[in-house]
């Protein structure tokens, strides 16, 4: 077993044991869909948690959101998130100029 198995193995008991109403895992065609949507491939680790352990509601604070909606999403967030800071720059950008 690697550190990464052994981490992903611990994660997976403690979210068990901290939510007994954890969403299914994502499967790989759910994996292929984010990626597709954000443009790159989702770290290992982050894949591995998605697929071995739960499509979020685990975690510190405030739990990890699900991969992709309805709803907020990981996903979602990420996009919106990055389409503000567009937006932002190219603002800046037209007052500079």
């Amino acid at each position: 077993m690697t550190d990464i198995d052994d981490l992903v193995q611990r994660v997976a008991v403690r979210a068990a044991s901290d939510n007994e109403d954890l969403p299914a895992p994502v499967g790989g065609a759910r994996i292929a869909q984010a990626e597709a949507r954000l443009g790159f491939a989702l770290h290992p680790l982050l894949r591995r948690l998605y697929r071995e352990v739960a499509d979020g509601g685990f975690g510190p604070g405030y739990r990890r959101l699900p991969l992709l909606g309805p709803g907020p999403s990981a996903v979602g967030e990420y996009l919106a998130r990055r389409e503000a800071s567009r937006q932002t720059s190219h603002l800046g950008a037209m007052l500079e100029g």
